[in-house]
């Protein structure tokens, strides 16, 4: 399977100015998850902070880029779903049948723990992961 939607599956970087003072929001603003299209609440947090800086400072500021542990998370995704799309089946199956929906929630809004990514982590098939992970090596140097 070919991926052929509008949801940008990808983890180029995306810049958060339209012009000076003026923000790109949401997928133009890069809150789209690279791997797995979530955007909603991303999209929601980066309201609130828009909100608080006008009313606080009257600047705004863009969106912060995620951190590299999530980043890592992303590229390997995106590597197995390029490369291993049969792998990607089994990799979100395995994910929502052996997690709660908040534990899936949190993960996807880049709110859950090291511990909470390990015990999703441990929820899946490693296999594809152990692939990915040997795959983009040099590129994880540069997050």
């Amino acid at each position: 399977r070919k991926e052929f939607g509008k949801i940008p599956m990808e983890d180029r970087p995306y810049n958060p100015w339209y012009k000076p003072r003026i923000l790109n929001i949401g997928t133009v603003g890069g809150l789209t998850k690279p791997s797995t299209g979530y955007t909603f609440k991303r999209i929601q947090k980066q309201t609130d902070v828009i909100i608080e800086d006008l009313l606080s400072e009257g600047t705004l500021q863009p969106h912060p880029p995620s951190n590299k542990r999530f980043k890592a998370y992303d590229l390997w995704l995106l590597q197995i779903i390029d490369r291993h799309p049969e792998d990607a089946f089994n990799v979100f199956n395995h994910l929502l049948k052996n997690n709660s929906l908040d534990d899936v929630f949190r993960f996807l809004a880049e709110e859950s723990s090291l511990n909470d990514d390990l015990k999703i982590m441990t929820s899946v098939p490693y296999a594809p992961f152990l692939r990915a992970i040997w795959k983009t090596r040099n590129r994880l140097r540069k997050i």
